[in-house]
């Protein structure tokens, strides 16, 4: 199995960022809002990151089953 608790610091740098803008507008450069995207990139990098900056990580944590819990009485 693999882990993935080490993405979110590099999903956050600005050239992966700003690659994940332009392959999201392919086939959709003449579009209003997507064409202003592009124009500003920079600044729509930073207000990415910034928005990111909000949410927590998931760290894993041991959790036991219900059948792992239960104490069996053996008489």
């Amino acid at each position: 199995m693999r882990s993935y608790n080490n993405l979110y610091e590099p999903m956050l740098q600005d050239d992966y960022i700003k690659q994940c803008f332009i392959n999201a507008s392919k086939k959709k450069k003449n579009r209003n809002d997507v064409r202003e995207v592009l124009e500003n990139l920079n600044e729509h990098t930073e207000l990415l990151k910034k928005r990111s900056c909000s949410f927590r990580t998931i760290t894993n944590r041991a959790s036991s089953t219900r059948a792992a819990a239960r104490k069996h009485a053996v008489y």
